[in-house]
């Protein structure tokens, strides 16, 4: 397998672990929860959707956090359509506070990954990860995905992943756990010459993932067919 095929491998692999989430639905939107049975009719693209919202008994759902939470909750079923929708209304209220349109723009950026692929959250990522650290996560896979390393490095080192013995935590079910987190940072590191970066972040991800078939063995698994020498450390 040359390098090329390689590396497509592993975006390949971050792409699907981003869409299913580890032990999370499939990601197709498909599931029916009550939101989408009274919901209304938004295009769910993330970008200037109609999004009629939750209406249970005739009554709009306009308040913005009780659409963040219920965009959120429809997230868990796997119901990306709809919490695209609400995250979208949320955003667009016209008395929405900045930190309010952070976590909306962090739930489209969560919601259209798990629909479309990280480069469909990018935008929206982009628009939140000052204030919110899932952004910030969000951005590094998705510029993984793109294949710029030296962003997803960067992003992933501001979130403190740099430090093997720190734990990264996502306040939301987004499906990225911190063994993961630091394997990308792994990949990162390879791909823009940091070897020993490399070596010690999926040691770390390694041992925080003891599963035989993860995302972090795969990942190590490609990093050994792009140089075979690293066996002798991992």
């Amino acid at each position: 397998m040359n390098k090329k095929i390689s590396i497509v491998i592993i975006l390949t692999i971050v792409a699907v672990s981003l869409m299913t989430g580890c032990g999370a639905s499939s990601g197709t939107g498909r599931y029916v929860v009550p939101s989408e049975i009274s919901g209304g009719s938004g295009s769910g693209t993330g970008e200037g959707g109609s999004g009629g919202g939750y209406s249970p008994g005739g009554q709009v759902e306009s308040d913005v956090n009780t659409l963040i939470t219920s965009a959120w909750s429809d997230f868990g079923y796997g119901a990306y359509s709809s919490a695209i929708n609400k995250f979208n209304e949320a955003a667009m209220n016209t008395n929405v506070t900045a930190t309010q349109l952070a976590e909306a723009n962090n739930g489209l950026g969560w919601a259209l990954t798990k629909a479309n692929g990280a480069a469909a959250g990018l935008p929206y990522f982009l628009r939140a990860a000052d204030l919110i650290d899932e952004s910030k996560l969000g951005l590094a896979a998705a510029y993984i995905q793109n294949g710029d390393y030296e962003n997803a490095k960067n992003y992933l080192e501001v979130l403190g992943l740099n430090n093997t013995s720190f734990t990264f935590t996502t306040v939301h079910s987004v499906g990225v756990t911190n063994a993961e987190a630091h394997a990308m940072l792994s990949l990162a590191y390879f791909m823009t010459g940091d070897r020993q970066g490399c070596i010690d972040q999926i040691k770390c991800a390694t041992a925080n993932d003891l599963s035989s078939d993860s995302t972090v063995k795969q990942i190590r698994n490609v990093l050994l067919t792009l140089d075979p020498t690293l066996a002798n450390y991992i």
